[in-house]
């Protein structure tokens, strides 16, 4: 008797710490989206699109959880007089109207011109994208390659360079 209370006082204390385990990760997995969003408002704030108009479509590319979250923390905000509207699409889906695109996944999506792409890691800069989070010291910061922001016809103001972890000519 002694013995299985024991055991089932050792499986409640490790379902007390998994549990805990559980819910370390989703707190910092909502800091990392809340960190991302921010720094997704900023871009936007910092750079410049050729045309101008409408609502400023941030679209997020297979992830609907974080595209979610990001059109909850930015509904009523605007960018230069301009709504900022987040959207959920696939990477297939025709992304002509976003001014920006953010995607998880190392590859940028296919954009139209004048479409700022977002994604994670140098290999993201290295495929084409435009700027990329990386995590450095548990801290997520971010590089710019300014070849592909001007081939589409934007540019970044220097304030947000200045802050770069990296800037690519």
């Amino acid at each position: 008797m002694r013995g299985s209370r024991l055991t089932g006082l050792r499986l409640f204390g490790a379902l007390l710490l998994a549990g805990a385990g559980v819910a370390h990760a989703a707190a910092e997995a909502e800091a990392l989206m809340k960190i991302k969003t921010a720094y997704l408002y900023n871009f936007m704030k910092f750079s410049h699109w050729p045309r101008s108009g409408g609502e400023l479509q941030l679209c997020v590319a297979g992830d609907a959880a974080f595209a979610t979250y990001a059109g909850g923390a930015l509904q009523g905000k605007n960018v230069g007089g301009q709504a900022v509207r987040v959207t959920a699409i696939q990477p297939a889906d025709d992304a002509s109207g976003c001014w920006m695109i953010y995607t998880a996944s190392g590859k940028p999506p296919m954009a139209a011109a004048a479409t700022l792409t977002v994604g994670e890691g140098a290999a993201f800069l290295d495929a084409g994208g435009m700027l990329a989070f990386r995590l450095v010291d548990d801290r997520v910061r971010f590089a710019v390659d300014l070849r592909a922001l001007r081939q589409a016809g934007l540019s970044a103001d220097a304030q947000l360079l200045g802050v770069a972890l990296e800037v690519r000519q």
